[in-house]
């Protein structure tokens, strides 16, 4: 008996409900894959928010407007302030303040894998490259910490949660 073409092509009826179900599959599963995906990401505290953003520039211009405060503060607490500032390579990087002046400042930065600074030697860079800075004082309030309170603000209208560290600065800050 010579084979049908349907037989000769696998088209039976079982084989036309397997692929059936094998493409259904294929597409079922990527899709649960990236929901569940984006459901962990949502509820995890990681969020990209752009340097751009209104609030993150308008941190930065309290940040600057506030350069004398910090002057005064790094006097009474000359190794407790830490800085966000743009190192030599274009990178922000995080570091503590060593010495300010009129020109620039000092800054160890932090080991910080986003950094382009491999080494935990001092840098100096004009007063311009300072992006936020905060100190938190013995009794947990903090003062400066703009980009931080920006953050919290955006994470706020989003319905994200905070961090683990913004968590314990909300509600603490004194300069705003």
């Amino acid at each position: 008996m010579m084979p049908t073409a349907a037989a000769a092509l696998n088209c039976t009826p079982d084989s036309v409900n397997n692929s059936a179900g094998l493409s259904f599959l294929w597409l079922v599963f990527p899709l649960l894959f990236f929901l569940a995906w984006l459901y962990i990401r949502r509820r995890s505290g990681a969020f990209y928010i752009s340097p751009d953003h209104p609030l993150m520039r308008e941190a930065a211009q309290k940040a600057h407007a506030s350069i004398g405060t910090l002057r005064v503060l790094h006097e009474q607490f000359p190794n407790d302030i830490s800085l966000r500032f743009r190192d030599p390579t274009d990178t922000e990087a995080w570091g503590l303040l060593e010495k300010i002046d009129a020109t620039g400042f000092t800054a160890i930065p932090a080991s910080n894998s986003t950094s382009g600074l491999t080494s935990p030697e001092s840098v100096v860079l004009p007063l311009d490259c300072i992006l936020d800075w905060q100190l938190i004082l013995p009794d947990g309030s903090v003062r400066g910490g703009f980009i931080a309170q920006a953050e919290i603000r955006i994470r706020d209208r989003k319905g994200r949660k905070d961090t683990v560290e913004l968590e314990k600065m909300r509600g603490r800050f004194i300069d705003r």
